[in-house]
């Protein structure tokens, strides 16, 4: 079975080749360092995603903790000055 090309992209090139059969420098294969640039991307925003939703998660047990904890000591110095 024969890999699937990209036609589009061979009419493309095509378009812009010259005669001595050259491309510019603008439909050449794209190197390594942007498909990098794109991951390092990536995988930034899937760290700060993650960092969000820990957040998130701090904020909430911080919301659910401290007037629990605020009733708590509410009630102890209730029953000392009792």
């Amino acid at each position: 079975m024969e890999p699937p090309t990209d036609d589009g992209l061979t009419d493309a090139r095509a378009l812009f080749r010259s005669p001595d059969g050259s491309e510019p420098e603008t439909v050449a294969r794209g190197d390594t360092v942007s498909r990098d640039t794109l991951a390092g991307a990536a995988a930034l925003g899937l760290g700060s995603a993650v960092l969000a939703t820990l957040g998130a998660v701090v904020v909430v047990a911080v919301a659910v903790g401290l007037p629990i904890l605020a009733i708590a000591l509410s009630a102890a110095a209730a029953s000392l000055l009792l």
